[in-house]
């Protein structure tokens, strides 16, 4: 019997299809976080402080186009890995390169720890985690030819 990490579906481990179906979902999330943000601000603010909503509430443009690139492509980049398809890698490089400006602008140039609890700090280095590890996730299935 074959263990599960020679385990093979279309040319690639099962393991291969875990993670790409794990890197979608989790940045379905963040597609529909952004969304909620847009088209929902009441709902996407509802729990926060009222100084919290107001932060949330009055990003600069740039920073929500920032916001929006950086999720979509993110969700780009897992449905890539479905389909095998090595342009993957740079979704995620780039989803990450523009996160970085998200961070900078919340750490750098606004005093978030201030504003928010230690939860939010947690998940925004998570998120910069995830996108850092399925960008390095893509390098090395183009790598073993699993992208194409």
């Amino acid at each position: 019997m074959a263990d599960a990490a020679s385990t093979k579906v279309g040319g690639v481990p099962v393991w291969f299809w875990i993670v790409a179906g794990v890197a979608t979902l989790f940045n379905v999330g963040g597609v529909m976080a952004y969304l909620g943000s847009q088209f929902d601000p009441e709902s996407a603010t509802a729990g926060m402080t009222a100084e919290q909503a107001a932060y949330f509430l009055n990003y600069p443009a740039w920073y929500v186009a920032i916001y929006a690139l950086t999720t979509h492509l993110a969700l780009a980049g897992g449905i890539l890995l479905l389909l095998r398809r090595s342009w993957a890698l740079y979704a995620f490089g780039i989803s990450a390169a523009l996160y970085l400006f998200s961070v900078i602008y919340h750490y750098v140039l606004n005093d978030v720890f201030a504003t928010f609890a230690a939860g939010i700090h947690i998940f925004n280095f998570v998120i910069g985690a995830q996108l850092l590890a399925f960008a390095f996730f893509a390098h090395r299935a183009t790598g073993k030819s699993w992208l194409r």
